[in-house]
């Protein structure tokens, strides 16, 4: 896997000195690189995949009031399968799930309803998130959804918001990425104080 930052001009004229030693599994560059680097994509077997943003923050957010609702911290080791049933529904294309490469390392927390039909230990899991610690003394947000029958009532917010807060305290800075269409999800984190840092796009085998 290759990742390369910084102008596109300069990015393509670098991969294009690249002879890779092994089968290339994908590359995340800065946007705009693929239309200048198309063909050595393409020689290494690599097709356009996404195009999302990377957002940053070193603000901590206030931490918004969702009423009986609760923003808590799960143990992966007892919550993974709820975690993973969630996802699922609520952001079945993410691949980093309770079972991903980068799982055992987050912090997990998640949204329980208990106003709603029971689940176990105190309410209904209804939406998950996970903060993970990266290079540079900051942590990065992955794996974050509500399910579709609880969207619009802030919980996405307040969970975002409580990773968010823990992570400015702990590292100071917060990242995360996003699909650059994701609407929705660009106002919340918006609203929480994370503004655009990096437009990425990534390729994959054929």
């Amino acid at each position: 896997m290759y990742a390369a930052v910084g102008e596109p001009g300069r990015v393509a004229a670098l991969l294009g000195t690249v002879t890779p030693d092994d089968t290339v599994r994908g590359a995340t560059v800065t946007r705009g690189t693929g239309a200048l680097a198309g063909e050595t994509f393409s020689g290494w077997g690599l097709r356009p995949a996404t195009t999302w943003d990377r957002m940053a923050t070193e603000t901590a957010p206030k931490v918004p009031d969702v009423g009986e609702a609760a923003v808590a911290l799960l143990d992966l080791d007892r919550d993974a399968d709820e975690i993973a049933g969630l996802l699922a529904v609520a952001n079945p294309s993410t691949r980093q799930g309770a079972s991903g490469p980068h799982a055992c390392r987050a912090r997990w927390y998640g949204v329980r309803v208990p106003s709603e039909p029971r689940g176990r230990r105190g309410g209904a899991l209804v939406a998950v998130g996970s903060a993970t610690p990266v290079p540079g003394d900051a942590v990065h947000l992955r794996s974050v959804g509500t399910h579709p029958a609880f969207r619009g009532r802030g919980y996405a917010g307040a969970l975002t918001a409580r990773m968010t807060a823990d992570g400015v305290a702990e590292h100071g800075l917060v990242t995360l990425g996003l699909y650059d269409d994701n609407v929705a999800a660009r106002r919340v984190y918006e609203r929480l104080g994370f503004v655009l840092a990096h437009e990425v796009e990534t390729w994959h085998r054929v």
